[in-house]
């Protein structure tokens, strides 16, 4: 009820009561707005939380898949190293290039490189 309709409808004299009266009201309603604001706060607030989860999420899975790439990377590069010393093995011992090949898993042009 505003200041000016409840001036009108209050009998002279009794102004301070109908304003004592009031107030009850007007605190529930800045009440009321508090609680809604804390509430929007705490929405904004756990939206926040759950960005900052989802974002160390991805960044643990682009640092797992990097681990993973360079684990990927030093297996082959150790394969490769393995076929190359079994390759010169079994060149010393006379076997041919295509043999080697076969055996070694390397190209005919590679075992000819190691030779």
């Amino acid at each position: 009820m505003s200041n000016d309709k409840l001036a009108q409808e209050v009998p002279e004299g009794f102004e301070d009561i109908a304003e004592y009266l009031q107030r009850p009201l007007q605190e529930e309603e800045i009440r009321a707005k508090l609680r809604a604001e804390e509430e929007v706060e705490a929405m904004f607030a756990q939206q926040e939380a759950e960005n900052e989860y989802y974002k160390r999420i991805a960044e643990e899975a682009r640092v797992r898949e990097g681990e993973e790439r360079r684990q990927k990377e030093e297996e082959r590069r150790h394969k490769e190293e393995a076929q190359i010393k079994l390759a010169r093995l079994l060149l010393g011992t006379g076997m041919s290039v295509e043999e080697v090949a076969l055996e070694t898993g390397l190209s005919e042009e590679e075992v000819e490189k190691i030779r």
